[in-house]
């Protein structure tokens, strides 16, 4: 069987926002099973927060029952994902592996940055801690938009792009005409 890989819409496009002035970072560090906290490289997460105590950080998918810090809230849900981007000046998604997230485009759409595992256009790469403590420090000391990232997800994943990629593959197998 032959097979292409393309990406459906599924992340939300925002419109850009101004940089709050609060230094806040939102993390996805999920801790339901040992097997996530892992995966996403908890302890390196709980480690920088206290390399940063003037920094707020938001950790996603999270109880809170691995931190303690008063830099630190957890939540295990978000309802407006909107609002979290919008007070952050970006976001860390580590993991050991991971497959294409949503919240690259999420936060790119708004000007904000992110902190990737992976090599991603207009993201910084960290794996490990003095990668992430590098890319935190350069987010925190950065007072302007991430304006190429934010272009190129509008380029690459806006909706415009995505339904024309998916009626060029439907001409080829002629799907439709």
């Amino acid at each position: 069987i032959k097979s292409i890989i393309y990406p459906l819409p599924v992340a939300t496009h925002y419109n850009l926002e101004p940089l709050p002035l609060k230094k806040q970072i939102l993390v996805y560090a999920p801790d339901k099973e040992d097997y996530y906290w892992k995966r996403f490289n908890g302890e390196l997460i709980k480690r920088i927060v206290n390399e940063f105590p003037n920094v707020s950080f938001i950790i996603l998918k999270n109880s809170g029952k691995k931190f303690s810090e008063p830099n630190v809230k957890c939540f295990t849900w978000v309802k407006d994902m909107k609002k979290m981007y919008k007070n952050s000046l970006g976001m860390i998604r580590i993991s050991e592996h991971d497959g294409f997230p949503g919240t690259i485009v999420e936060t790119l759409s708004m000007g904000r940055y992110f902190v990737y595992s992976q090599e991603f256009p207009f993201c910084k790469k960290a794996t490990n801690f003095d990668e992430l403590k590098k890319s935190i420090k350069e987010i925190i000391n950065e007072s302007k938009l991430n304006v190429s990232g934010r272009e190129y997800v509008e380029k690459e994943y806006g909706l415009d792009s995505i339904a024309e990629g998916l009626i060029k593959i439907y001409k080829q197998y002629k799907l439709i005409k």
